[in-house]
């Protein structure tokens, strides 16, 4: 199993008085964008959306995307895996997505709204990119295979003041092979990037209070990933 952590937001817990070495970058940064995309294995038309988000990817590595498997194309039948977690859903139920596929890109809302296309994913992925960073992001990872732990440290520079700032660290796993409709694979459809759990303890994200400019914040998230996520096992990292 594929595992990348995507973080969609900042914030973590201040350490008055820090005096070790940071690793985080003070020169303002362009953003990244994100891409969250709203999919299922019985919507037709999804695997077109899986495909132009790869490609904005590669063309703009500075772009990520989390398959999001959420609503009623994702729902499924008894002989089918399950693909969809409660925080995939928690996410989808508040963003009100109601088309498929969909995605909402850095949760801002675009010159195209908020919930848009996949047809405006890249050209509100370039309008998120063009905007500076309020904040900088470190991050290292590491993995023990014998207890299956994940441990993640993450340090953050305060570029600008910020008022609401969030933290979200989510698990994704590539190459699961399963049912798509539209994907002309049967049950052999390599699903990528999909979201399986998440590291911050709120689905939205972790509230931080307010955050200033000049300020380091650091975080360490230790997860430890299951053997099965609702029956769809694991694979060797």
């Amino acid at each position: 199993m594929k595992h990348k952590f995507i973080l969609t937001s900042v914030a973590a817990v201040l350490i008055p008085g820090a005096t070790f070495a940071w690793n985080v970058s003070t020169t303002p940064t362009h953003q990244s964008a994100l891409i969250e995309e709203f999919t299922g294995i019985h919507c037709p038309n999804c695997p077109d959306g899986h495909r132009m988000a790869a490609e904005i990817s590669a063309i703009h590595p500075e772009v990520h995307s989390v398959a999001i498997h959420a609503g009623g194309y994702a729902e499924h039948r008894p002989s089918e895996p399950d693909f969809v977690t409660a925080v995939g859903t928690a996410i989808h139920d508040h963003f009100e997505a109601s088309s498929y596929p969909s995605g909402v890109v850095s949760r801002q809302q675009t010159r195209y709204g908020l919930v848009i296309g996949r047809s405006d994913w890249g050209g509100a992925s370039r309008d998120v990119m063009q905007q500076t960073s309020p904040v900088n992001i470190w991050s290292s990872a590491s993995y023990d295979e014998a207890t299956r732990t994940v441990t993640l440290d993450v340090e953050c520079y305060f570029t600008y003041d910020m008022t609401d700032p969030r933290i979200n660290v989510m698990m994704l796993q590539s190459e699961i092979l399963g049912p798509q409709s539209g994907g002309q694979l049967g049950n052999e459809y390599p699903h990528r990037h999909m979201l399986r759990a998440r590291l911050t303890d709120n689905d939205l994200g972790d509230v931080i209070d307010k955050k200033t400019k000049g300020e380091y914040w650091s975080r360490q998230f230790v997860y430890t990933i299951p053997t099965d996520i609702n029956s769809v096992r694991r694979r060797s990292p």
